[in-house]
């Protein structure tokens, strides 16, 4: 395995530390999985592939009951990559798009009220 040394703003660390200790992963490993997750979905030349993959979507931002998510104003359909149903105390985080149709991955508790 290579390594690679990464300088991250203090504020991105602490999110990291504090989103891979509520996944039970060191830090690295959940940067790692990030990336791998990231790399590996299949992105759509879109708007919404370039505009909006890996931003972080608190859960309250979700309507569970007609499948959208409201981002930067506009509401999306969305799909969660794992499976698992919309949590509003947890975020979430775009790892790909088809069409207009969000892809995500849950990536810990929301820091925002």
């Amino acid at each position: 395995m290579t390594e690679m040394m990464l300088k991250l703003p203090d504020e991105i660390y602490q999110q990291i530390k504090a989103d891979a200790k509520s996944q039970h992963l060191a830090p690295e490993d959940y940067v790692v999985n990030i990336l791998k997750e990231t790399m590996a979905a299949k992105f759509e030349d879109t708007f919404e592939a370039r505009q909006f993959q890996a931003k972080r979507i608190p859960g309250r931002k979700f309507n569970r009951e007609h499948e959208l998510v409201l981002v930067d104003g506009i509401n999306y359909r969305y799909r969660l990559a794992d499976g698992n149903t919309i949590n509003s105390t947890s975020d979430y985080m775009v790892i790909g798009a088809k069409g207009n149709v969000l892809i995500i991955k849950q990536v810990g508790t929301s820091q925002t009220s």
